[in-house]
């Protein structure tokens, strides 16, 4: 045996702990990059669709130049079913996505829990994957409405509420349930979907999607809570149109007004509920605009109404604690400063079922 053969077996030399720290930490690194890449691969729907949220600009165009092509790989060959066994192992169902950041928040999907009676809450429908990209918008043009003496709902025939909105509705839709559902004679549906709204209608398009399920629905109250996700830009027929602009105020106070409209056909009434105050200033200065634009418009159409969710949780600015259900004092808003918590939701929930006992829709407290 020669000695380059006796070198090459001979046993690491104990004596010389750098050369193993120089090959162990490339073996790692090279471990670390390999499970990025497959995590990458993993979640690339997940990052493709969070791009699509994202305000239109070049920050979008790039993200979607990332990980459009990626996921185009990655979906059809299933390398996604990891992450989704995953999540329902954690979280008993897949995720929609997690919270962004200046109101544009992704939420995962929810179920109606009540730890009082299970029985009591009525089942909760989620919107799953978005359409195919579309730019349907529903006319604004004046709908003629006649507001009937609401009929007197029974436990037999219960009143029919539908809850719509992103994903500040579904802390307020959840309780809004179970309140709805402890009165004994009124049922609903909650179709929340996170990120979406009046602005992006090529990711998510909430009026072709009312016009789909609301005569299947047939609801007599619609209650809506949006707003979170719509102060960016759009574009129209090849314009863009900036954030609080004169043509953005005009085009998406027509399209809010158009959704509007369509939902007080057949007498319905709708409740508007304007976005809570938030805690980012600059954030807040937008939702303003967006609330103004929703109460004004709900001042043009018979049978909307607008809730005024700033006087019910923050009459004097944001705080996130403030007066609960009962009275005690309660963390109102989520951590984020956008959402609402549960006593938050419950809050709105009180408010809303006191106006429709106004109405003649629901007995009266006592």
């Amino acid at each position: 045996m020669t000695n380059f053969d006796r070198r090459r077996l001979r046993a690491p030399d104990p004596s010389n702990p750098a050369r193993h720290d120089v090959m162990s930490a490339g073996r790692t690194l090279v471990i670390i990059v390999l499970a990025l890449g497959l995590a990458a691969i993993f979640n690339a729907g997940r990052q493709a669709e969070r791009a699509s949220q994202q305000p239109l600009g070049p920050d979008r165009d790039r993200a979607l130049a990332i990980w459009e092509p990626i996921d185009a790989v990655a979906s059809p060959l299933g390398l996604e079913a990891p992450r989704s066994i995953l999540e329902v192992v954690r979280y008993g169902h897949t995720v929609t996505g997690s919270s962004g950041t200046d109101g544009s928040v992704v939420e995962t999907d929810v179920e109606v829990d009540d730890p009082a009676d299970d029985a009591a809450t009525t089942p909760i429908e989620q919107v799953g994957v978005p359409p195919a990209e579309t730019t349907t918008t529903v006319p604004a043009t004046t709908v003629p409405t006649t507001q009937a003496p609401p009929r007197v709902p029974t436990a037999a025939e219960p009143l029919r509420v539908s809850l719509v909105g992103d994903s500040t509705m579904i802390e307020t839709g959840k309780a809004l349930q179970r309140a709805l559902a402890d009165t004994g004679i009124a049922e609903s549906i909650l179709d929340a979907r996170a990120s979406s709204g009046f602005s992006r209608p090529d990711f998510y398009d909430w009026p072709a999607h009312l016009r789909d399920v609301i005569p299947e629905r047939n609801p007599e109250v619609v209650v809506a809570m949006f707003g979170g996700n719509d102060a960016q830009g759009f574009v129209v027929d090849g314009s863009v149109f900036d954030f609080g602009s004169a043509e953005w105020i005009t085009e998406y106070g027509d399209r809010v007004r158009g959704a509007m409209e369509y939902l007080v056909e057949d007498g319905r009434t709708v409740i508007w509920i304007g976005q809570p105050t938030m805690r980012s200033e600059s954030f807040e200065s937008k939702i303003a605009v967006i609330n103004q634009i929703y109460q004004d418009q709900a001042a043009l159409v018979e049978g909307v109404s607008y809730l005024d969710s700033r006087s019910l949780l923050s009459p004097n600015g944001y705080t996130a604690y403030g007066p609960g259900p009962e009275g005690a004092e309660a963390q109102l808003r989520a951590s984020d400063g956008i959402h609402l918590t549960d006593s938050g939701g419950q809050v709105i929930s009180v408010e809303v079922l006191r106006q429709l006992a106004e109405r003649g829709y629901l007995p009266a407290s006592p």
